[in-house]
């Protein structure tokens, strides 16, 4: 047994390089064969040990202990170096390196790093064992945090999913009541890893690990060298290792700005309109917005001849680009900031544009192009130089002849690009559009910061989970397309982790929440609201639903006197500008809680049903479909300094709950559905 000590985290290797964590001197799963790679078609995983180092020394991150490991495998030799940094107290990184000591020619298929199992814990008390964060992007949309059992499995392949569905955030982490682990690579560019996190049937335990599929040739005495790994333990949710990951890519090298003043302001949407809209709609639900004190109107899809081109419909603007400018105009005049949604890096292959540079497009393998399936359109590369200055001539001409204010980007084809094979663009390799994207999106943000520091840029790739290495590239994450209130809840503890924990992020419009009207889970983890409604009502004439069927986003007046009371809860409270503390509640084992703390006041949001359990992480009380959960117990109030507080319901008028101490604080509250409450010391 070879054992590496860390601070809070401990290795164990058998001599077969199989490998087990302890945190905190505890036991977190048995042996698995968590480096491991594939030659020539077979798996090798089992390395005999030759020798064992350690020291400690420091570098630009500080002080470290160093381990390295050498073992053998035939004509294999295999060096495992891992890093214990004192700043990162619970995790290890790790850099594996394979040398071809025979006389032949050998071909890696594939290489696994830090395949690691988590044991379950308390296992007959929960309906599920484990609770994860999912790294990957899938047509499905489905929830990025969520419950598993035996029998799941999930690749999280960070490259193309689907024809136009890919990319996303190159982490996984699993956790159970006690204890998490979580594994990643600290690559600065996006790479084509797999995530996968598996919980085989009829056993005790989840295991997770980084795998790249690539060919890697090695002639007698070369060798080869994988991404830098890591694996971190915890305790509680996903929020804490995904901040955690960020923190160390922020030490390699990531940026992440702070979001402008502006991006915290609600945005009415014209999308309630959808495509077919007319600008009379438009100018007329602009009197509502302003009523309701919302600053930022978003001009949506459909305004434009085809996708990719800045072509304006002649139906909708006879004076071309000067009815454009005047609506803009116009908007500023009532006071309201103008946003546009954009769709960069594609084309109509009907469109003028694709007519006179089909070069641009993005080519696969088989020569034909990428398409864009939402859109019925093709990719354009990223790696082009061509491209990206279309892309800036399009951005001078919304922001500076148009005057927008900001934008709204939209499509998950932004999320990644497949690999390249248009001869015409000279890539060195295929997977440069791929690597290339990061840059793109900075590309944008770079050239809309110029042109006007203060402006706003949403980034919405239709549901999908977000490409981990744009996020330093726009001012506005938003929870795309959610699918309920959960993801919508969900997504803001996972940008809150990854973009910091004061990040500008937008709940999408509210009328796709799961009521429709759910306004709670947005201002609850400190998102911020946007909405679609349409007014006056009647003024939509085609149902987006079925003939006949009544507009879903009217603003009647009941729905008129809800919206006025949450947009000035927003406002009043701005709870979005605080910082999120995803730190003191474990989200599947615990009743539902989502913290942020502002100044001198903590503000908790209790939610009593996310699709999969009730509180307590058992099945006890479960809800009927259509019923609201109810609550009559106590409450506890984590993460309070010392001292005696009130507890304030926020939503109902300031009414004062009751009084609880630092010592014991808990506070016996029934409630429906949701609790959003302040607590403040007295």
């Amino acid at each position: 047994m070879y054992k590496l000590n860390g601070y809070n985290l401990e290795l164990e290797y058998n001599k077969l390089m199989a490998s087990r964590v302890l945190f905190n001197n505890e036991l977190m799963g048995d042996f698995s064969s968590s480096e491991k790679i594939t030659v020539d078609g077979a798996e090798i995983n089992s390395f005999k040990i030759n020798s064992h180092t350690e020291k400690t020394s420091k570098d630009s991150l500080g002080e470290f202990i160093e381990h390295v490991l050498i073992g053998t495998f035939d004509t294999i030799e295999k060096k495992v170096e891992i890093k214990f940094y004192e700043k990162y107290k619970n995790t290890a990184i790790f850099k594996v390196t394979y040398k071809n000591t025979g006389n032949e020619k050998i071909t890696i298929n594939s290489w696994t790093n830090n395949m690691v199992k988590l044991n379950t814990f308390e296992r007959e008390k929960f309906m599920y064992p484990f609770w994860t964060f999912q790294g990957g992007s899938y047509t499905e949309r489905p929830d990025w945090i969520l419950p598993i059992n035996n029998g799941f499995c999930q690749e999280n392949f960070q490259g193309m999913n689907e024809v136009d569905y890919g990319g996303g955030t190159p982490v996984s982490a699993i956790w159970n009541k006690k204890q998490g682990l979580a594994t990643g690579h600290l690559s600065l560019k996006p790479r084509l890893t797999s995530h996968p996190v598996e919980m085989p049937g009829n056993v005790d335990y989840a295991l997770q690990g980084v795998k790249f599929n690539q060919n890697i040739e090695l002639n007698p005495g070369e060798e080869f060298e994988t991404l830098e790994t890591f694996i971190t333990a915890f305790t509680g949710s996903a929020f804490v290792p995904l901040e955690h990951f960020r923190e160390m890519m922020e030490d390699r090298g990531m940026v992440f700005h702070k979001p402008t003043e502006e991006s915290y302001e609600a945005t009415w949407c014209a999308w309630g309109y959808e495509r077919d809209f007319t600008m009379d709609q438009v100018y007329g639900a602009l009197p509502k917005v302003k009523d309701l004190g919302m600053t930022w109107a978003c001009l949506d899809d459909g305004y434009q001849v085809e996708e990719g081109t800045l072509d304006l419909i002649p139906e909708k603007y006879p004076n071309g680009d000067a009815d454009m400018r005047a609506f803009v105009d116009g908007l500023h005049e009532r006071g309201v900031k103008a946003q546009l949604w954009w769709i960069p890096m594609t084309v109509d292959p009907k469109s003028i544009l694709y007519k006179e540079h089909p070069e641009y497009t993005l080519i696969n393998k088989d020569g034909k192009p990428q398409e864009v399936t939402w859109w019925d359109t093709y990719y354009l590369c990223p790696a082009d130089k061509r491209v990206q200055e279309l892309m800036k001539e399009q951005i001078r001409k919304i922001l500076i002849d148009w005057d927008y204010d900001g934008l709204k980007i939209d499509g998950q084809h932004l999320n990644t690009a497949p690999p390249c094979y248009n001869p015409e663009h000279n890539h060195a390799y295929p997977e440069e559009s791929t690597e290339a994207l990061p840059e793109f999106m900075k590309m944008i943000y770079d050239t809309v910061m110029e042109i006007k520091p203060e402006a706003t840029i949403m980034f919405c790739p239709c549901g999908t989970e977000y490409n981990f290495y744009t996020l330093p590239y726009f001012t506005i994450p938003v929870s795309s397309d959610p699918e309920s209130s959960w993801q919508i809840r969900s997504k803001g503890t996972v940008f809150k982790a990854l973009m910091g924990a004061d990040c500008a992020y937008h709940g999408d419009h509210v009328e796709i929440s799961s009521t429709g009207k759910d306004f709670a889970s947005t201002v609850g983890v400190g998102g911020i609201i946007d909405t679609k409604f349409t007014w006056p009502v009647g003024s939509m004439k085609r149902s987006v639903l079925e003939p006949g069927v009544e507009n879903p986003f009217a603003l009647t007046e009941t729905n008129e006197e809800h919206w006025k009371k949450w947009l000035g809860i927003y406002y009043k409270e701005m709870i979005s500008k605080g910082q999120y503390r995803g730190d003191l509640y474990t989200l599947g084992f615990e009743m539902e809680c989502h913290v942020v703390e502002k100044e001198d006041t903590m503000y908790y949001a209790f939610y009593l049903d996310n699709g999969y359990i009730t509180p307590g992480g058992n099945n006890a009380n479960q809800p009927k479909d259509g019923e609201v959960p109810e609550y009559d117990g106590e409450v506890e109030f984590k993460g309070l300094e010392q001292g005696k507080y009130e507890v304030i319901d926020y939503t109902n008028n300031d009414t004062v709950l009751g009084t609880i101490d630092s010592e014991n604080p808990k506070l016996h509250i029934k409630f429906r559905d949701c609790l959003l409450v302040k607590v403040k010391k007295v």
